[in-house]
């Protein structure tokens, strides 16, 4: 199921939220993910910025026929610090499951970025294509999310390139220049952002780490497009909040939204 994989990777690049706060703030978003209308998946996420420290959260998984038939879920984290308000990655680490199978991994990073261990079983790392020195750094694919989303801003061109001990994903991000009307922006939690909102368009592309069972079969091709993002105005004072994703592809358009929406200061430390 290579195309579910890469758009999961998209989306973890664009569902989740930045911020530049810089006290102690936890928050949790929750969305579901529809296929040409039918509910297919659930996306959840937590963050927890503390005074010179995160850690974010995600949780994937398949719902409805597609949960039946392919039963999917993954759940991963990023933790590090914080330099001037940017995470700075120290450890990653996934585990997804399909039926009876799991897959688990996990890399460490120093303080100048370099993977100084990859957790990774012997026999993914012979599947696939290596990945060069030059690309095994700082940041994964979470801390990128946050740094990207709490850099986006009308106009704001943004790209980078993320390392998640398999694979090296490059991605880029073009915002429109000026808002736009998000004019079905459904009740509950996505209307808690305004209804103007960020348009963007992000891009991934794979630079290093393929699979060698689907060699030749690039993330680019003619028929795929960027995946877009509308980031509305709302929950944190100075940064954008993602409240809607479509991919369109030839299988169809998958759509998700954002469905709840929990911010908490988190406990004072003693």
């Amino acid at each position: 199921m290579p195309k579910i994989s890469r758009l999961a990777l998209l989306l973890v690049l664009v569902v989740l939220p930045g911020t530049s706060h810089a006290q102690a703030e936890r928050l949790f978003a929750g969305y579901e993910i529809e296929w040409q209308g039918l509910p297919i998946g659930a996306f959840e996420t937590e963050i927890l910025n503390g005074e010179g420290s995160y850690r974010v959260t995600y949780r994937a998984r398949t719902t409805g026929f597609l949960g039946w038939v392919w039963p999917f879920s993954s759940e991963g984290s990023s933790e590090g610090g914080l330099a001037a308000m940017r995470p700075v990655p120290q450890y990653y680490q996934v585990l997804s499951r399909r039926r009876d199978e799991d897959d688990r991994w996990a890399v460490r990073f120093a303080a100048d970025g370099r993977a100084v261990h990859v957790d990774v079983p012997i026999e993914e790392l012979l599947e696939r294509e290596p990945v060069p020195p030059a690309l095994q750094v700082a940041p994964d694919p979470l801390a990128l999310a946050l740094a990207a989303i709490g850099a986006a801003a009308p106009g704001a061109q943004l790209a980078g390139t993320s390392f998640d001990g398999k694979r090296a994903l490059r991605f880029e991000v073009a915002c429109a220049d000026d808002l736009v009307a998000l004019a079905d922006a459904p009740p509950g939690a996505a209307a808690a952002a305004e209804r103007e909102a960020l348009a963007c368009t992000v891009d991934g592309d794979l630079a290093a780490g393929a699979s060698r069972r689907w060699k030749g079969r690039s993330m680019r091709d003619d028929e795929r497009n960027p995946v877009a993002v509308w980031l509305g105005r709302g929950i944190l004072e100075d940064a954008f909040w993602p409240v809607r994703v479509e991919a369109h592809s030839r299988y169809g358009t998958v759509t998700v939204r954002l469905v709840s929406l929990q911010p908490a200061a988190a406990p004072a430390s003693n």
